[in-house]
């Protein structure tokens, strides 16, 4: 009965291990490469065993969970399922305080771009402000949280901050 339960958590394990890695990879090569990456229909072919991840890491693993959404982000962007990525980013980082940085600020950016494309300009901002005042960032995260606060001025009806943010940004880059 033992060697049954070991076997199990070692093939979860293994599981887990490929999934994630995978996931990482395809999120990664599909951000570089845009809608029409091979990542990205991967990244869909695989999206039940990456949220079988994400799923099964909760609660007790939350580094886990948020590495799983974090890969899945360029696609749920891309089918319009961003309300659902939102939810379950704010899942992860409302209810889990002990995610090492820099995972937890990437997590909050994406929940921040998440949050801009349903519409909640605002939460967004307040978001991205806190994660550029806390200058823990790299120069990378600092420049995708500007990007998205130039975002959210915008939607703000805010041009000159709009602006101002994008400038900046470039800066950083």
């Amino acid at each position: 009965r033992q060697d049954l339960t070991d076997n199990v958590a070692g093939a979860t394990t293994r599981h887990t291990v490929w999934a994630l890695g995978k996931a990482e990879s395809w999120g990664a090569q599909a951000e570089a490469e845009g809608i029409a990456s091979d990542a990205l229909r991967r990244l869909a072919v695989e999206m039940d065993n990456i949220l079988a991840v994400y799923r099964s890491a909760m609660p007790a693993a939350p580094e886990t969970a948020l590495r799983a959404l974090l890969a899945l982000d360029p696609l749920m962007h891309q089918s319009g399922a961003t309300r659902l990525q939102f939810d379950r980013l704010n899942e992860v980082l409302t209810r889990i305080d002990d995610i090492p940085e820099p995972l937890r600020t990437r997590g909050r950016i994406s929940r921040s771009l998440a949050a801009l494309w349903c519409g909640k300009a605002k939460a967004a901002r307040t978001e991205l402000e806190s994660v550029l005042s806390s200058g823990e960032s790299s120069p990378e995260l600092i420049c995708r949280a500007l990007l998205c606060l130039s975002q959210a001025a915008f939607q703000m009806d805010q041009p000159t901050w709009s602006a101002q943010y994008a400038r900046e940004a470039l800066e950083v880059a």
